[in-house]
C-alpha cells in the first residue's frame, strides 16, 4: 500500500490545512501525553510584569490551534476574492508563518509548565 500526497497538485488553503492538521496532530499527542503533569492553571505570555494577569485554565489552550484555523479561513477567502497572485503568496506565507507560531507557543507553553 502506497500513502503518498503530491504537493504540487494540492492549492494553498490545502497545503496551509495540511500544515495545520500535521502541527495539531503533535501538539495533541504531546498534550494527551503530559495532561498528568500539567497544571490546572498555566501562564499565557511568561513576562514577569504580566504573566499573574494571563493566567488561563489548561482546557483555553485550544483557543491557539482554532485561533490559527480561523485565520488561514479568512485569509484565504480574502485571498480568493482579491485574485492577485502576489497577494494569494503573500497570504500564503503569512498563514504559514502564523501556524507554525502558534504551535510553537503552545508547544512552548506545554514544554515549560509540565
Amino acid at each position: 500500500m502506497n500513502i503518498s500526497i503530491d504537493l504540487s497538485k494540492l492549492s494553498s488553503w490545502q497545503k496551509e490545512l495540511l500544515i495545520w492538521g500535521i502541527g495539531f496532530f503533535i501538539v495533541s499527542i504531546l498534550i494527551l501525553l503530559r495532561f498528568n503533569r500539567l497544571p490546572p492553571q498555566v501562564p499565557l505570555v511568561f513576562f514577569q510584569k504580566i504573566a499573574d494577569e494571563k493566567i488561563i485554565k489548561i482546557t483555553d489552550l485550544i483557543i491557539l490551534p482554532l485561533l490559527s484555523f480561523l485565520i488561514v479561513n479568512i485569509n484565504n477567502l480574502i485571498a480568493k476574492k482579491m485574485n492577485d497572485v502576489f497577494f494569494e503568496n503573500l497570504i500564503f506565507w503569512f498563514d504559514i508563518c502564523f501556524i507554525i507560531s502558534c504551535q510553537y507557543l503552545l508547544l512552548r507553553i506545554i514544554l515549560l509548565v509540565s
